[in-house]
């Protein structure tokens, strides 16, 4: 198939329906350089990354991968759903439903915790618990360019980030 990112696990995946069994080697055995020193390369990337999540569950979400089914779920729900119910909310909640904003600050706790019993030092943890909530947005963004570009019927093009 063709895709324009998440290739490494949806040919895993492949591979598996054909018989074949996949190893995990617990060694370093590339480097992938993202080179990403900007906000923008970060939230281009991530976009590339909810697209990969909405491919990969509309290829696989199903029985028996489940594939993406949580990211893809988390990404609509974080990156759009409260974002949007804020919004439209706002006026009918005089404001009150700004305080959905404190579901950010309880994810990056909920991420931090797992990634503390994942054995990640504390600081890593907050960095990573941090930018993974930050990247809901543009995950969700991802997420609907691709169903956008399949309803369009369009050919999908790489989403770059570096430069």
């Amino acid at each position: 198939p063709r895709l324009i990112c998440g290739e490494e696990p949806e040919m895993c995946i492949r591979l598996r329906r054909a018989g074949w069994r996949i190893f995990r080697l617990d060694a370093d055995m590339t480097l992938h350089d993202a080179a990403m020193m900007k906000l923008s390369q970060f939230w281009r990337r991530s976009i590339r990354g909810g697209w990969a999540v909405a491919e990969g569950f509309a290829r696989y979400g199903g029985p028996p991968e489940y594939y993406m089914q949580r990211q893809h779920k988390s990404g609509w729900l974080w990156g759009a759903g409260v974002p949007l119910a804020m919004v439209i909310l706002a006026w009918p909640t005089q404001g009150l439903s700004f305080l959905l904003l404190l579901g950010y600050p309880y994810l990056i706790w909920r991420v931090y915790r797992y990634r503390i019993g994942a054995g990640d030092r504390p600081s890593h943890a907050r960095l990573y618990a941090f930018y993974t909530v930050l990247s809901k947005i543009p995950q969700a963004i991802g997420q609907g360019q691709y169903w956008l570009t399949r309803w369009q019927g369009k050919t999908a093009t790489l989403i770059e980030y570096k430069g």
